[in-house]
């Protein structure tokens, strides 16, 4: 049973050169230690925040069990955190002028997130009940590869979920979405505004053109298996 925790908040695009290719469905390993990370990421406009939103409204069972078994082994606490919260005015300003984030600065806000991430689960884990399995299910769109292995770097135990959504209906996503920061300016070389290819396997991939509640589905029966491994 996947009970949300903690806060998120509201959440976050890039080349017409069809479906990043990666792995599909797999299945997961459990971590060492009670807490698990998985980061759901993708383009912005892949439909991230959504999905969240969903799974933590699913009460998923790990495949082979049954609704019995999955109310009376631990619960599954789930703390959602959107590091869109971690982008800065100054960066927002600079994004609605068409002006990308150096790598410098990609790299302070890489580090930034890393902090608060680490800072929101440490004050989970003090508030936490002893017969929860904390989970922390991190979104955010990690469009350059820099950003994703400093990351990595700080929780090289996270798994990563992409949400495989095609450029065009993205930017159509993004485009709808009054108020979102991330709008880059037409031109031919997208250049550091186009989601990186992946340099590392997901344990997920999720077919973003497909159904909000079948994508929930599977993300929350991954989360709901690593608790009665």
């Amino acid at each position: 049973l996947i009970t949300p925790g903690g806060g998120g908040a509201p959440s976050s695009d890039m080349p017409d050169s069809g479906r990043v290719e990666e792995n599909t469905r797999s299945s997961c390993e459990k971590f060492d230690g009670d807490a698990t990370m998985f980061v759901l990421f993708g383009r912005p406009g892949a439909g991230k925040t959504t999905v969240m939103d969903a799974v933590l409204k699913v009460a998923a069972v790990s495949p082979g069990g049954t609704a019995t078994e999955a109310v009376t082994a631990r619960r599954k606490h789930v703390l959602p955190l959107d590091l869109d919260v971690c982008v800065t005015p100054q960066l927002r300003t600079n994004f609605a002028k068409g002006t990308y984030p150096s790598e410098e600065e990609r790299a302070a806000f890489a580090r930034g997130a890393c902090e608060y991430v680490a800072a929101k689960m440490a004050d989970d884990r003090a508030a936490m009940l002893p017969t929860h399995a904390s989970t922390v299910l991190v979104t955010f769109s990690f469009v350059n590869d820099d950003i994703r292995q400093i990351f990595r770097s700080r929780f090289p135990d996270s798994r990563w979920i992409l949400i495989d959504t095609p450029e065009r209906e993205a930017a159509e996503r993004v485009a709808r979405r009054a108020g979102h920061f991330f709008k880059p300016p037409p031109k031919k070389d997208p250049g550091e505004w186009a989601f990186a290819p992946l340099s590392f396997p997901c344990v997920l991939t999720l077919d973003g053109s497909a159904p909000v509640g079948d994508n929930a589905q599977l993300v929350a029966e991954l989360l709901a298996s690593t608790v009665n491994k």
